[in-house]
């Protein structure tokens, strides 16, 4: 199932309404394209609420702590739109907004371009007028890479324990046939057309072996706990 599907009505109402005008302009409409699947993943995680922030719990094999920023182009515009009038009558979904100008969100995130999001949220707000145009750079999309749009930096000190040393992988293939690790998670999937835990699914069974209702699969209590966290992320930014 696609992102798209779990557009709202209203999210489907302004997406026409940036389609009708980029089209006018003739700009690119895969940049709307690109914010109409970055509405609907989110919309998909129950407004977010199913992701962890990867600045949060994510650590390389050496125990580093990671973290992610936008480049040093996106994080201006970031800024500029965190800190404009725009923000406040635009019609895109606020939380949305603030979930995506977030940098451990946001960066691995594909809006298309943040300086086109920026005139979108500045177009459809209150700040919005008749006359205003697109500029030519948009006339054709030129997608970004992840490694030109964002920025990972590993922390100097070192974890100890290393939960990277007691991550447990979900999902593996055994002689070319792929297996859950639990019977919880293979129940999850199965019950989700994607064939893969829901967001809520994921939650609630980490909140389940957080409580002690499970047997840990790691060494160190706190190991296990942020190993989790980190799994989910990555399992959640393959939807």
């Amino acid at each position: 199932m696609s992102p798209q599907s779990f557009l709202t009505q209203s999210d489907r109402a302004l997406l026409s309404n940036m389609y009708a005008y980029v089209q006018q302009q003739g700009s690119d409409l895969h940049y709307v394209d690109a914010i109409a699947s970055a509405l609907g993943s989110y919309r998909q995680t129950d407004n977010g609420a199913g992701m962890i922030s990867y600045n949060f719990a994510v650590f390389d094999l050496a125990g580093h702590k990671m973290t992610v920023n936008f480049n040093a182009q996106d994080a201006a515009t970031a800024s500029s739109i965190k800190n404009g009038n725009a923000i406040n009558s635009n019609q895109l979904d606020h939380g949305f907004l603030s979930y995506t100008l977030n940098s451990g969100f946001g960066a691995l995130t594909n809006t298309g371009s943040m300086q086109f999001l920026q005139l979108m949220v500045t177009k459809f707000s209150g700040e919005g007028t008749a006359n205003m145009t697109l500029p030519s750079q948009f006339s054709t999309y030129t997608p970004v890479s992840l490694s030109d749009k964002a920025v990972f930096t590993a922390s100097k000190e070192i974890s100890n324990p290393n939960p990277a040393a007691t991550f447990v992988a979900d999902y593996t293939s055994i002689n070319g046939v792929g297996h859950w690790r639990t019977t919880e998670l293979a129940a999850a999937a199965a019950t989700n057309p994607d064939g893969i835990p829901s967001a809520a699914s994921l939650n609630a069974i980490t909140v389940n072996k957080l409580l002690g209702n499970a047997q840990p699969k790691t060494t160190a209590k706190e190991s296990q706990i942020v190993s989790l966290l980190a799994l989910m992320f990555k399992s959640h930014s393959k939807n």
